[in-house]
């Protein structure tokens, strides 16, 4: 037997990497966010806005529950030094999308993030600070920017370089065939990397309907769900193929599965990674839940004509 001392040491250890595997958790917890009609920052929300900080706002501004977005079109002192006026009035923020402008001068371009960073956190120091410029930086200045910089924005479909030590944010928007919540699942399922998905006006502000939708949407986004890669089909009558988000809640040992709404209707969802008990399912855009009982069933059948739903798959009893 290991000597009490030893025995000390080893449980602190564990301990130790117990806490650390939480923190890390923590930080690659899913996150949805969402750029409201007024462009506002709502105070309350479990689904944080989106606001462009184009001109310096009041002094003291509070940010909570939003996600700037800061453009430089150029990285002069003048264009860096009107930055940092607007993000010093700026406090509690959730994160600060940085986009910055493409140049050969990396010791230029360190020093903009860095300064920005900088201040950004000075106000806000619980916020993220996500990267987004038309070259992703090269590994040794990755590396100089570390500790200023969380995140990497890309594109729907499109994947972090593969070097990269950074998390990924995508943004995207709705479109005329693709609702605000089609969109934000469709991202986040194409970008597998991706911890956040923002949502964009695009072409037309979401309405307060679609707004509820998404926050409906981040209510599944917890501290313990995680991306959840057990294989899952899902067909329409007609034998094709949608994509759906699949996430594991650790705490409570169920999958989670966040479908797209489909005028097709009818769907059949394979069971994968059961036998399930029951399913408890949640039209995300009129907050109806209703359970289905499965008993160890292999599919079952859907109608998303009439809103995306939240599917949570209950285990059965182990006897």
């Amino acid at each position: 037997m290991a000597p009490p001392r030893t025995r000390c040491a080893r449980a602190l250890a564990g301990a130790f990497l117990f806490a650390a595997a939480a923190a890390a958790a923590r930080a690659d917890r899913l996150k949805l966010a969402a750029e409201r009609p007024d462009g506002a920052c709502p105070a309350e929300s479990k689904l944080p806005g989106i606001a462009r900080l184009d001109a310096p706002p009041p002094e003291g501004t509070t940010g909570a529950g939003c996600l700037l977005r800061v453009r430089l079109d150029a990285l002069a002192d003048a264009d860096v030094d009107a930055a940092v006026d607007r993000l010093a009035r700026v406090r509690g923020a959730a994160g600060l999308v940085l986009t910055l402008p493409d140049t050969d001068d990396a010791e230029r371009f360190a020093y903009a993030v860095k300064r920005l960073s900088s201040i950004f956190r000075s106000g806000s120091p619980d916020g993220a600070v996500a990267l987004e410029a038309a070259r992703p930086p090269e590994p040794a200045l990755e590396e100089a920017l570390a500790a200023y910089v969380d995140a990497l924005v890309v594109r729907p479909g499109t994947a972090a370089p593969a070097e990269s030590a950074l998390r990924t944010w995508v943004f995207t928007a709705p479109s005329a065939s693709a609702s605000p919540t089609v969109a934000a699942l469709s991202a986040l399922e194409r970008s597998p990397q991706s911890t956040l998905a923002g949502v964009l006006a695009g072409d037309r502000p979401l309405t307060p309907g679609e707004v509820d939708t998404l926050t409906r949407l981040a209510s599944y986004f917890t501290a313990d769900t995680s991306r959840d890669p057990t294989a899952t089909r899902i067909s329409r009558r007609d034998g094709s193929k949608i994509a759906a988000l699949r996430l594991f809640d650790a705490k409570k040992f169920t999958p989670v599965l966040l479908l797209p709404e489909d005028p097709a209707g009818a769907v059949s969802i394979e069971l994968s990674g059961g036998p399930f008990q029951a399913a408890s399912v949640e039209n995300l855009a009129s907050g109806a839940r209703r359970d289905f009982d499965v008993k160890g069933a292999p599919t079952l059948t859907l109608d998303l004509s009439k809103g995306p739903l939240a599917v949570v798959l209950q285990p059965m009893a182990k006897k």
